[in-house]
């Protein structure tokens, strides 16, 4: 996959600022999805906050309570979170832990049309997911 410029710039930055950086990848093959990677997040937390896009990470190593919209779920290794569209959100390290996961950030409308492609409703807009978090061993092994 080739990478475009911002994204092996981003790479770079990272590479210098060290393992606890985060990561992004985009390749004009798929412009509706950016890969986000993170080898340490101790220092890497984040607020609630929310994306514009589905997003759906695999947690590689550590362990985080996870938090998405009122559900309150405790994730480690082999996990994977998924987030809606402008779901509130987060996900940090049980203090002190080494936290590492790989994130995909797929664009709504994109997505929207694959769903209508395969059969959804064409009448609906994004159709959401009502599960936020599983330990499917097939599925982490595609997102990782």
């Amino acid at each position: 996959m080739s990478e475009t410029i911002e994204a092996a710039s981003a790479a770079n930055t990272a590479r210098a600022k060290g393992a606890d950086a985060p990561r992004f990848w985009r390749s004009a093959a798929l412009p509706f999805i950016e890969a986000r990677s993170i080898d340490d997040g101790r220092k890497v937390c984040y607020a609630k906050h929310s994306h514009e896009t589905f997003s759906i990470g695999a947690v590689t190593g550590g362990r985080s309570v996870y938090l998405n919209r009122h559900a309150r779920e405790w994730v480690g290794a082999g996990a994977v979170v998924m987030m809606n569209p402008d779901d509130v959100h987060a996900c940090n390290p049980v203090a002190g832990e080494r936290w590492s996961y790989r994130m995909l950030h797929v664009d709504v409308a994109w997505f929207t049309k694959l769903q209508h492609e395969l059969g959804f409703n064409e009448n609906h807009a994004f159709r959401a997911f009502s599960q936020i978090m599983t330990l499917d061993a097939a599925l982490f092994d595609g997102v990782r």
